[in-house]
């Protein structure tokens, strides 16, 4: 949903865990400068969260009111989550039906489901100057004018929904795929190809990649019909459609071949970051998650 310019902007920081506090420090300098430069507003409100915190207050991992304030900012900006126990085991919490979750869980995942971030987008760069994670004597080098994609995740369903039974011998995680999310996560890839409009850096084609195991699993074939009933409305962009495992092997060995694409939760968080290793690694991936109402 698009929106007009605003003097000023309500934000919600995040500061989480490890190197969270850092990264918003620096984001705070440069919203900073921003605001003295082109005379924008922004009112801060800072929630304390993550695996820390859960340490630290022993049942929530975030204020009791953090979700009201989140859902009455304009955007969110998140650090990271995720905090060790004094054993070096990473610190987990029950929720209220006493599902064993992420300490972490609810700014990152919560806000993704509550506030309906359906779309996880992920630009894939090599920026210049910036040594990647495959460079080496008997590697390809890659080079700023080879990778240029941007990766686009389904954000609120799939394993990550928090479906999930446990006994003491058995563990289950539903992974519910359904139309309408599949619907809109798919139209958001190709509405970035549209408004990207250079296309993929080896031939110079708009082209949207659907991945999935389409070959074995019901909900990614429903999330690759939808992904063709929505490329029938974008003619001129090219749809393509790769099984995941071989993927995986074709981002980082063609890399150049890729504009935009396309997947479910799970898939999506593991390639996202195995695609970060084109850009230098994960310190230097960047993310935003989306919804029609609501951005972190």
């Amino acid at each position: 949903m698009s929106r007009s310019a605003k003097p000023s902007y309500d934000l919600v920081l995040l500061p989480g865990d490890g190197i969270g506090p850092e990264v918003i420090g620096h984001a705070r300098q440069l919203l900073d400068v921003i605001a003295s430069g082109t005379g924008v507003g922004f009112a801060i409100d800072e929630v304390p969260c993550g695996g820390r915190f859960y340490l630290e207050h022993g049942s929530r991992d975030w204020p009791e009111d953090a979700e009201e304030r989140c859902r009455a900012a304009d955007a969110i900006l998140l650090g990271a989550v995720g905090w060790n126990g004094p054993d070096g085991a990473p610190v987990t919490m029950r929720d209220a039906e006493g599902r064993e979750k992420m300490a972490g869980w609810s700014p990152v995942i919560g806000n993704r489901i509550r506030l309906d971030l359906y779309a996880n987008i992920r630009p894939v760069r090599c920026l210049p100057g910036t040594r990647h994670g495959l460079s080496g004597k008997f590697r390809e080098v890659w080079s700023p004018d080879t990778v240029d994609m941007v990766m686009v995740r389904e954000n609120t369903e799939g394993l990550y929904a928090g479906i999930s039974e446990r006994t003491a011998d058995r563990a289950t995680d539903l992974r519910v795929i359904t139309r309408r999310a599949s619907e809109r996560v798919t139209r958001t890839a190709f509405e970035l190809a549209r408004q990207r409009d250079r296309g993929a850096p080896g031939d110079g084609k708009r082209r949207v990649t659907c991945i999935g195991k389409h070959n074995v699993l019901a909900g990614c074939r429903l999330f690759l019909e939808e992904f063709r009933e929505v490329a029938r409305q974008y003619p001129e962009i090219e749809p393509d459609v790769a099984i995941v495992d071989s993927f995986a092997m074709f981002v980082l060995t063609q890399p150049e071949r890729y504009d935009v694409c396309v997947t479910t939760n799970l898939f999506g968080d593991i390639l996202t970051d195995l695609a970060s290793v084109l850009q230098g690694g994960m310190g230097m991936a960047v993310g935003c998650n989306v919804g029609d109402d609501h951005a972190m």
